[in-house]
């Protein structure tokens, strides 16, 4: 600890003389290693170590935007036909064979449409939060011909309905993030048959390219009650009509991108 020095003479003092001598009352250890760990090494250590974040998902229900617990939820994409039109479209109409429905085949069974989700509707800033795959699926009592039966995805609650599809019907989230939560879902249709990718839009409208951000999404709206996670569909952002509520059931249609 650095000190003052000071030389006192005893022959130039008579008895009643008085001095001070200051005395710094601040402690301040040597080699100053309180000051190390506070101020360096607990700020390096926080600086290098990822703060603890809880990834633990939990399962929303969907529910209708009155708040009714929804039972089925129907994806239906819509392709562009040989005639560049919109038209309901059969697995005949995007390169499946009878074959490839009756005997299950991988060109079937691993095409598939992917629902993803971020957290906002502007492409250019937007992070993907999770996505969900539902492969294709041969429905009991349709035919096995490919020309009759439609492209359509129908997912049902494994509750109430346990001998139907289930994978998409619910939504997982992070169980701790701030509630309620907007979530903004494209889709695509990977097609293993054809090797080729269809991405859609909300509208079966024919729009500029400027104005396809607008139609690229469907919202999703995340809360939380007292009984439970659940997510519901809007079906009036951005104008859309994609979104059919029906009693218990849910549509959401899905529109091959056209373009002028």
């Amino acid at each position: 600890m650095p000190v003052n020095k000071y030389k006192i003479r005893l022959g130039n003092l008579d008895e009643n003389a008085l001095f001070k001598i200051p005395v710094n009352l601040e402690f301040a250890s040597v080699d100053q290693s309180e000051v190390v760990n506070r101020d360096f090494v607990e700020t390096e250590v926080e600086k290098s170590i990822n703060p603890i974040v809880d990834y633990e998902t939990t399962r929303f229900v969907p529910l209708s935007s009155q708040g009714n617990r929804i039972k089925v939820v129907k994806y239906k994409p819509t392709f562009l036909n040989s005639n560049g039109l919109l038209s309901e479209t059969f697995y005949s109409n995007i390169g499946f064979s009878n074959d490839d429905i009756r005997f299950q085949k991988n060109r079937f069974k691993q095409s598939f449409l992917r629902l993803s989700f971020y957290d906002s509707d502007i492409p250019t800033d937007q992070n993907l939060v999770t996505v969900i795959t539902i492969f294709c699926k041969l429905y009991s009592g349709v035919p096995e011909t490919a020309s009759n039966i439609p492209v359509r995805f129908e997912l049902t609650d494994p509750i109430l309905q346990q001998s139907g599809f289930h994978e998409g019907f619910h939504l997982y989230y992070f169980k701790n993030d701030i509630l309620p939560k907007e979530l903004f879902m494209r889709a695509d249709f990977n097609n293993a048959a054809t090797g080729k990718t269809t991405r859609f839009i909300t509208t079966s409208e024919t729009l500029p390219i400027n104005e396809l951000i607008g139609k690229l999404h469907t919202r999703y709206l995340l809360t939380r009650t007292d009984t439970g996670y659940f997510y519901s569909i809007d079906p009036l952002y951005n104008n859309a009509t994609n979104v059919i509520e029906e009693d218990t059931r849910l549509t959401v249609n899905l529109y091959e991108i056209k373009v002028q």
